[in-house]
């Protein structure tokens, strides 16, 4: 019997948050993995009953790392959400630790008691795979709200905050950071009152700030994971930074911002930019967004402080933030807003407060950090994206720079003007810093065995050191340098995603899955790679010659030539990208534009035998008969091996 095969799947699936995208998407939104071929399934759970308690009803959503279900406790007759951690991601031999683990956290994690919090009901293990159930709540999510009708009156705004607000409080008087708050995660519900009612989810996601000293669960998590949405990431998140409560109120800040605006202070092309502005850009002002939003200076004051860069600028008490923006919009306190007439405007309440799902990607805090406190881990929530700032000042692999091999580097000259020119020049720092581990001699006989070129060797120590617990995104990142030595492109594609998983600002990690994506095909997602690194380095010439590169193989020529444009303006003495800048004028049968290239690339280069014979080659197109056999006559000066120049001499009849 022959099996059918399946067709070929119209959308997209991100690998490791579970997100589906339609088919011409490349990389998650969320968290910048590559999208494969959606291959959906039938959930083995669905139909189900958990412990003899819960009977599972439908799948709400989810991701890499776990599963939300809608479900039924029988014996009460209670409708709940229960989320599921995948099977196969407790494989190991830390296994009964990590289960052990769990149930301490879930433990911590259920002891927020608060009307605008969601209440976690039970905890277990089925099957080996540790679930969690909560509170299903119908309503809306905030996000859904925001997309539906844009910014909200500022009464509303104030009474969400102050609930939210109340919710966090109330975890970080527990010493609880939620870490993951974004409209995704805020239902807004019915009250029995007929009020508006704001509930918190995924209080899960968390870092306990202090230590009970009598307890026996310190450092519960001996791996960190630093979770969040890029949009509503806090800078110390994206930096790796220590944590406490005001990071939370730093995405309180930009939750209110969206709601007074309709829109996220920070967008971007990809989440690597979006990182990067949390760190480094202020924030516009509402009256710079080109359209109405009318925002009174004193609330804006307020917002734009929850915003500030460093944490000691920040209110220090999300109970502090609710009061003062209350006060400067100048409306009291604990003020509901109907949540009745509120149904006109936002249509149906249906929904659950899983509607939207909340997605995970977990990793390791490097050994050079420890982790301070007990670490409530993600994976009992699933949020979605996890960022780091660790980048390294390693050399980058050798890459698709250019099409001209043998043609070198040049000075600094003028370019022609008809070359669009724009470009920045922001480096990049990194941190090399290595922390003695039980793997540490592992690691320093894989550099060895890469040294000496043993591939095969070289990887299976990188892999033995990455069991060990070496689960850091540089030695990712190294083991995938190895793979593409060894060419075996589709396991180094594996290795430097994990790589970026770790830390989405590993610059060269990105560059490397750019060359690897182009080698194996796939420009669309060699494309994105080498953009991501660009966000981090802008101002690398190499990294706009391969993104223009890719483009010219993609036949985007006037994409391919801005691109161009944007490494010579940084490096007019860059070769590869001046010569592969005259292919597109070759392709194009612009061969003026193709002589000056020439002519400026052997400025830096002038004993580039190659360069001057296709200027020769050039010259015949513009019928300069003269000027090509002065060419020709160079290039077998420099060359007399050139038997091309020598032909070509012959046929114009010149020696």
């Amino acid at each position: 019997m022959t099996s059918k095969s399946q067709p070929k799947s119209d959308k997209k699936m991100c690998p490791d948050c579970g997100a589906r995208f339609d088919a011409d998407k490349t990389t998650c939104p969320h968290d910048g993995s590559f999208l494969v071929d959606d291959q959906p399934n039938e959930d083995p759970l669905i139909g189900k009953t958990i412990d003899n308690k819960y009977h599972i009803l439908s799948k709400l959503g989810g991701g890499g790392f776990g599963a939300v279900y809608r479900a039924e406790h029988k014996m009460m007759n209670r409708t709940v959400a229960l989320k599921v951690l995948h099977h196969h991601l407790l494989d190991g031999e830390a296994r009964n630790e990590f289960l052990v683990r769990f149930q301490r956290e879930a433990r911590t994690s259920s002891k927020i008691e608060h009307p605008n919090a969601v209440t976690i009901h039970d905890f277990g293990i089925y099957e080996g795979s540790p679930y969690l159930v909560m509170q299903y709540v119908e309503g809306r999510t905030l996000k859904q709200v925001i997309a539906d009708h844009g910014a909200l009156a500022i009464d509303r705004v104030v009474a969400i905050v102050e609930q939210v607000c109340g919710a966090i409080q109330e975890a970080h008087d527990l010493g609880i950071v939620h870490r993951d708050l974004k409209p995704d995660n805020i239902i807004l519900t019915s009250a029995k009152d007929g009020t508006e009612r704001a509930i918190v989810l995924d209080f899960g996601i968390a870092k306990i700030m202090t230590e009970d000293p009598g307890s026996q669960s310190m450092q519960l998590t001996q791996t960190g994971t630093i979770t969040g949405t890029p949009q509503y990431l806090s800078p110390e998140q994206a930096k790796q930074g220590e944590m406490d409560g005001r990071s939370d109120i730093y995405s309180l800040g930009i939750i209110t911002y969206e709601m007074l605006a309709g829109q996220v202070p920070f967008t971007a092309d990809s989440v690597v930019a979006v990182l990067m502005k949390h760190m480094s850009e202020v924030p516009p002002r509402f009256e710079e967004l080109g359209k109405k939003v009318n925002v009174k200076p004193e609330v804006e004051q307020i917002v734009r402080s929850a915003l500030e860069k460093e944490p000691s600028k920040r209110p220090s008490r999300a109970a502090d933030f609710a009061l003062e923006l209350a006060n400067a919009a100048g409306i009291s306190p604990g003020t509901p807003v109907s949540f009745g007439s509120l149904i006109e405007k936002t249509g149906k309440t249906g929904g659950s407060a899983s509607s939207t799902p909340s997605l995970k990607i977990e990793v390791k805090v490097p050994p050079k950090k420890e982790l301070l406190g007990l670490v409530v881990s993600a994976v009992l929530v699933f949020a979605v994206g996890s960022y780091f700032l660790s980048s390294d000042d390693e050399p980058l692999p050798d890459a698709p720079e250019a099409q001209h091999d043998e043609i070198g580097q040049q000075p600094d000259q003028s370019v022609p003007d008809w070359i669009n020119l724009d470009g920045t020049t922001e480096a990049n720092e990194g941190d090399n810093a290595a922390a003695t581990q039980p793997w540490s001699s592992i690691l320093a006989d894989a550099e060895a065995e890469k040294e000496n070129k043993n591939w095969d060797q070289a990887d299976k120590l990188f892999a033995q050191a990455i069991e060990m617990g070496a689960d850091d995104a540089e030695v990712h990142f190294k083991r995938g340098d190895v793979l593409i030595s060894a060419g075996k492109l589709e396991d180094a594609a594996a290795s430097l995603r994990a790589a970026v998983r770790r830390d989405p600002l590993h610059e060269n990690a990105y560059a490397s899955l750019g060359y690897v994506y182009g080698e194996l095909g796939n420009l669309d997602s060699s494309l994105s790679a080498y953009k991501n690194a660009l966000d981090i380095s802008p101002g690398k010439p190499l990294l706009h010659n391969n993104v223009g590169f890719t483009l010219f193989k993609m036949k985007k020529f006037d994409e391919a030539k801005k691109a161009y444009g944007e490494c010579l303006k940084i490096d007019k003495t860059y070769t590869r990208c001046i010569y592969n800048l005259a292919d597109i004028f070759k392709n194009e049968k612009s061969y003026d534009k193709v002589a000056a290239l020439y002519r400026l690339g052997l400025q830096t280069e002038p004993d580039n035998a190659l360069v001057h014979f296709a200027l020769g080659e050039t010259y015949e197109k513009l019928s300069k008969t003269a000027d090509a056999i002065n060419s020709y006559r160079e290039a077998l000066r420099l060359d007399p091996n050139l038997r091309n120049a020598q032909k070509r001499l012959s046929l114009l009849g010149a020696k």
